[in-house]
């Protein structure tokens, strides 16, 4: 994703992609939103209520709804395939709950500050080595949680990310939910070719997604 963000900006700072928004390749252009970099600040603290008084209709409260059952049902998907990754054993029902549970108190903290809510990271490190260096431990998504939180406080630092461009990150939603497709194919031993392909390894989901 850096590679590609990094071929996009030299594209766009020696003018080879093109200037008007009609022609193709316009969007791979990382000078498109560089007005939100200049005026963010370099220090801001988010607070409650940042962005005014919360708004309540009953449109927006039935498209929620229907946006966190489907958020949950992924959810209860999504431990299963973090557990499968790393190599733990299925997640009990009361660990399911308890994980819902707290990814409901933490969309309405995000809410309340204005922030969104990132998950989805694990199968994509668990990729990165060979199978015998796999990590899969809460400490690295706390660690990385934390870092999140810290480097937040800094306005240049999002703004940053504002830059990359439209296909980059298209493509890394590709992977994201091909890695996530994958996994699922894994869990039920799906017959490919008439021969089983160990799609338990997270090396081969990811080569398939």
């Amino acid at each position: 994703m850096c590679g590609s963000w990094l071929i996009c900006f030299l594209l766009t700072y020696f003018n080879v992609l093109p200037t008007k928004p009609d022609e193709y390749g316009y969007t791979a252009r990382t000078d498109l939103k560089v007005d939100a970099v200049t005026s963010a600040p370099w220090f801001h603290v988010p607070y409650p209520g940042q962005w005014g008084l919360p708004t309540v209709s009953v449109s927006s409260v039935l498209g929620m709804m229907a946006g966190v059952l489907a958020s949950t049902m992924e959810s209860i998907g999504d431990y299963y395939a973090c557990a499968r990754l790393s190599g733990a054993p299925p997640p009990p029902t009361h660990a399911i709950n308890r994980g819902i549970a707290v990814e409901g108190i933490g969309c309405i903290l995000a809410a309340i500050w204005g922030r969104g809510k990132l998950t989805h990271h694990l199968g994509l490190s668990l990729t990165m080595g060979p199978v015998h260096e796999q990590v899969g431990s809460r400490l690295v998504l706390q660690t990385a949680g934390v870092l999140m939180i810290v480097l937040g406080l800094f306005g240049k630092f999002g703004a940053i990310f504002i830059t990359i461009p439209d296909p980059v990150i298209g493509g890394m939603f590709l992977v994201m939910f091909g890695m996530i497709a994958a996994v699922g194919i894994s869990n039920l031993q799906v017959q490919v070719h008439a021969a089983q392909v160990h799609t338990d390894k997270p090396k081969n989901s990811f080569t398939e997604s």
